[in-house]
């Protein structure tokens, strides 16, 4: 009798797999790290049968491994998914992995990363990915981890559950809570079902006749970002993935660490963060919503309590590009609503509209309360701002206190309000250069001072660009030194120092051009005395009105006042003969 039980068991064992040599780590349905020992290593083959009659057996997927006529689940089957392994099942006629009958159980692990995958496919005959065969019911199906894709073909199978025609209900069939469940009739279509469900619900009437659903967990990573203060700060935060359908963020922390697409946008519920990673990217687009009649956004920021903080890394070569559909803004306000509460801090931001704004509100809806930072920030729209509000609405409390921004409007303001709407409240930072015009790129250069609105300067004006001014200023201040470098005197070095600190004060490029050029003409002159022999310093000639002034004189006793290094602006150059 024991050598018909081991010759039995060697049989099996040639048709699943063979033993593995070490304990199996897996996740269990509360979220602990267990092992487990006498399990069995899934291996490539054509048909398979899983398990043995009132028996609890266990399966690891160890390897990439291909099914080609699926498996068959006898007795109380465990299959754990072994990090970044693959397990593809597919069959025609039957379901891809059959879990069908009394007695017959199949429970799924993942293991601590939970990137083991099984794709099940039934390609056609009416069976379920995952489940019973055709005219056979699919019950006591419990998935606990991994990333699990499951499609039957359309002949009123589910993806997993029930083949076409089963006469009994699917039963028991149980999603841990800690994993995202879709379904629909293909990935395209596929919503988040059973989002109130717990451990204990059956959730198979809402997988009836679904062809197609995908499991998998939360994902989250440790990542780096830099803050509005450009200090690098440490995070956990939840992973931006692709997606067909809208995508609502939640609150809390969210990650762009690959190249994504989101096919009808993303809605900020509460206060969401979202990180653009180095080299990676988010493309989102809105969509139009029938029931509605109006577009959405490509990220809805809208409503009081719900709000948008963009941050970049180091590198700040992480990439958004959010367009709106049907009259919404690229990030902001639905068709019709406004758009507010929206913080960029960093990346490479694009955000694109039509009769909304790029960021702001949407068509006939205000934008307000945005702030950007840091970042290279570009906002395009027709009707509506390309900054600030839509199509006739306005555009307020806005301020740029960094960062490169290009906002342009074909009919609206660059920054402000719509076309037809009004602008308020806008400030951008001493720092930086405004230049807005009907041009693009705009030339004319806006005087502030960093306080003052400046809407009304904006107003009308199509294309506005913002950059930090002090590119300007090194080129200016290495101009001075530049012509100097020669000259080993202290006349020359006084007015290139001075000139330094009056040009790293100023707040605008003109100013900045004006210093420059006074300089340029004090150092020319003392260069000119320098060669000519005229260098002797002889001191300060004391208090005046404009202050110390430095003084040289010439061969034949002759002084030069060249520069006052404690005003702002250049003496004029006088000689006393």
């Amino acid at each position: 009798m024991k050598k018909v039980i081991l010759l039995f068991a060697a049989i099996m064992m040639a048709s699943t797999g063979l033993w593995a040599q070490e304990p199996v780590n897996y996740i269990d349905a509360d979220g602990q790290e267990k092992t487990v020992d006498a399990i069995v290593v899934v291996e490539e083959a054509n048909a398979v049968t899983w398990g043995t009659a009132n028996t609890t057996t266990w399966y690891v997927v160890a390897n990439d491994v291909t099914l080609d006529q699926g498996a068959i689940c006898v007795g109380n089957v465990n299959l754990i998914l072994a990090d970044d392994k693959k397990l593809s099942a597919t069959a025609s006629g039957q379901a891809a992995i059959q879990v069908s009958g009394e007695g017959n159980s199949l429970t799924i692990y993942g293991q601590v990363n939970q990137t083991g995958q099984l794709e099940a496919i039934c390609e056609f005959g009416g069976a379920a990915g995952i489940g019973g065969g055709s005219r056979s019911s699919g019950s006591n199906i419990t998935i606990n981890g991994g990333m699990i894709t499951a499609i039957a073909d359309e002949n009123n199978a589910s993806a997993i559950g029930n083949g076409s025609g089963a006469e009994t209900p699917a039963s028991n069939i149980k999603v841990s809570t800690k994993l995202i469940v879709k379904a629909g009739t293909d990935e395209e279509h596929a919503e988040a079902i059973a989002t109130t469900r717990s451990d204990d619900t059956d959730i198979a009437s809402e997988l009836k006749e679904k062809h197609y659903v995908s499991i998998k967990s939360i994902r989250t990573a440790t990542c780096t970002y830099i803050d509005e203060n450009g200090e690098s700060q440490e995070v956990v935060a939840t992973e931006v993935e692709s997606s067909y359908t809208p995508v609502t963020w939640n609150g809390g922390w969210y990650v762009v660490d690959d190249a994504n697409v989101l096919h009808k946008g993303a809605i900020c519920q509460g206060d969401v963060r979202l990180i653009l990673a180095d080299g990676a990217k988010l493309t989102t687009t809105g969509y139009w919503n029938d029931d509605e009649d109006r577009g959405y956004a490509g990220i809805q920021v809208s409503g009081e309590g719900n709000s948008l903080t963009i941050y970049g890394q180091a590198a700040q070569t992480g990439q958004l590009e959010a367009n709106g559909e049907g009259s919404a803004a690229g990030i902001g306000g639905k068709m019709g609503d406004a758009g507010s509460n929206i913080t960029i801090n960093g990346g490479v931001v694009t955000a694109n509209a039509s009769d909304a704004a790029g960021i702001g509100g949407g068509d006939r809806g205000a934008g307000f309360n945005i702030t950007i930072n840091r970042g290279n920030v570009t906002a395009n729209s027709n009707k509506g701002a390309g900054i600030g509000g839509g199509y006739r609405a306005s555009g307020s409390n806005i301020t740029i206190n960094g960062g490169m921004i290009t906002a342009t409007s074909n009919c609206g303001a660059g920054i402000g309000g719509g076309s037809m709407g009004s602008g308020s409240n806008i400030r951008v930072a001493t720092t930086l250069l405004v230049k807005a015009d009907n041009n693009n790129p705009p030339t004319e250069e806006i005087e502030h001072d960093g306080g003052c609105d400046i809407a009304e300067k904006l107003k009308d004006r199509r294309y506005v660009t913002t950059d930090s001014i002090l590119p300007f200023r090194n080129a200016a201040i290495a101009t001075i030194y530049a012509v100097g470098k020669d000259y080993n005197n202290e006349i020359i070095k006084a007015i290139a120092e001075t000139a330094k600190t009056d040009i790293e004060a100023a707040t605008t490029t003109n100013a900045i051009n004006s210093i420059k050029e006074k300089a340029l003409a004090d150092l020319q002159y003392a260069l000119a005395l320098y060669d000519a022999g005229k260098t002797e310093v002889l001191g300060t000639l004391g208090e005046k009105q404009t202050g110390p002034a430095i003084e040289v004189t010439d061969q034949n006793d002759n002084s030069v006042i060249l520069y006052n290094p404690k005003k702002v602006n250049f003496i004029k150059v006088e000689t006393e003969e």
